[in-house]
């Protein structure tokens, strides 16, 4: 007697085991490696993980088969949402259809610490954090230039963050971190420096973010500071050189106010409506001493403008909430300020100089930002060395507060 037909429950998975030992449409880089390709698009896992060029052959759509549940057309739509990475949200975006980046492993880690590190270190704010972690990035994957950017500012700070205690590998470390920033840095001043030419209400947003993240790189990249003495006195006229905001905010203001990063802009009406509630009184004092030693009347004007926004900016900060001043405060005052200042300043005029060593007293309210660490000191200490004994004992003041 013939044995009756038994259905085990091992033999469908044995012929769908069967039916996956063979990748027809696999992508060329693992033919070539003569390994099983899981055809995960844009990029399979096999090349993402060696950090290769993921490449599939061009094939008619007439000519695909069916063989697996899992080469279905339909199947395939869901199963390609399991394998989302940054490659494929670029590429759902029409501005880069043609342009889709190879991200690696270590892109996704940089940006893996954007999403619960570095975003936080922009502001104090809750509303400001959440537009920083979920809208930026947002805007990055239409705008390469804006991603390449964040992920910079993530390497900078795993490279501030860089263990001093394990001196075998810290300088190596911190190679790898300062090396992949500046080259994603560089690379995005490229792509941005096309879009300038030329701005919109599309993309004055990106461009807005990319100023700032802009001026976040440079006080990043230099690290932390905390022997000013073992520095010669240099030119700090370059801080006022960072006005690239003010034309993008100038030309698309009603765009930005409508747009994502709405809320950046909030933070300068409320310093115009906080300002001549209280006076400052050692400002008061650098008036006073400022406008006895200038002789010239143009430049006292430029002076009393100056100290104007500088005094804006401490009525904001000293009110503040635990001390949490916003880095905002401080770069609304170098925008603030009229653009002669800096041509007095990058002369060494000795007024200049005082006022700026006033200033530095808000960089270093900002101190526990860590891109921002130092650079109060490292300031004070360039304006004393640029002073002259009659001007020095103008600082006293703001040398106390550091």
């Amino acid at each position: 007697m013939s044995r009756p037909f038994r259905e085990t429950s091992n033999e469908p998975s044995m012929i769908l085991q069967h039916a996956r030992r063979i990748s027809r449409a696999g992508c060329m880089v693992c033919k070539r490696r003569k390994v099983k390709c899981g055809e995960e698009k844009p990029s399979c896992l096999n090349c993402i993980k060696h950090s290769a060029a993921c490449q599939y052959k061009k094939t008619p759509p007439s000519s695909r088969r069916c063989s697996t549940p899992l080469n279905c057309p339909e199947v395939n739509r869901d199963y390609s949402l399991t394998n989302f990475s940054i490659a494929t949200a670029v590429s759902l975006n029409k501005a880069n259809c043609n342009q889709i980046p190879n991200f690696n492993l270590f892109d996704l880690e940089m940006l893996h610490t954007y999403s619960n590190l570095t975003h936080l270190s922009v502001s104090h704010k809750p509303a400001k954090r959440a537009m920083w972690k979920i809208k930026i990035p947002k805007i990055g994957f239409s705008y390469m230039f804006v991603m390449r950017g964040l992920l910079s500012l993530s390497a900078l700070q795993l490279r501030h963050l860089c263990n001093e205690k394990d001196k075998k590998d810290i300088y190596a470390q911190k190679d790898i971190y300062a090396h992949y920033a500046e080259r994603q840095y560089h690379t995005a001043l490229q792509e941005a420096a096309g879009q300038l030419c030329k701005i919109t209400s599309d993309n004055c947003s990106a461009l807005l973010l990319f100023e700032i993240i802009n001026h976040i790189h440079k006080f990043a990249q230099t690290g932390s500071f905390t022997k000013p003495e073992v520095e010669e006195p240099q030119d700090v006229s370059w801080l006022f050189t960072l006005r690239g905001l003010n034309t993008i905010t100038f030309t698309s203001y009603n765009s930005l106010c409508a747009g994502p990063v709405a809320p950046m802009l909030r933070g300068g009406d409320d310093r115009e409506n906080l300002w001549q509630q209280t006076g400052v009184k050692h400002l008061d004092d650098l008036r006073k001493a400022v406008s006895a030693r200038t002789h010239d009347s143009n430049e006292a004007v430029v002076y009393d403008s100056t100290i104007t926004e500088l005094e804006k900016s401490f009525n904001s900060m000293d009110r503040a909430p635990s001390g949490k001043c916003e880095p905002s405060d401080l770069f609304l005052w170098i925008f603030g300020t009229p653009r002669e200042f800096h041509s007095l300043l990058k002369a060494q005029r000795q007024e200049a100089l005082v006022i700026l060593g006033y200033g530095c007293v808000l960089f270093k309210k900002v101190d526990l930002f860590w891109w921002l660490e130092g650079w109060g000191m490292r300031l004070i200490a360039q304006v004393h060395g640029l002073l002259d004994a009659e001007h020095r004992p103008l600082i006293q003041w703001p040398m106390e507060q550091m």
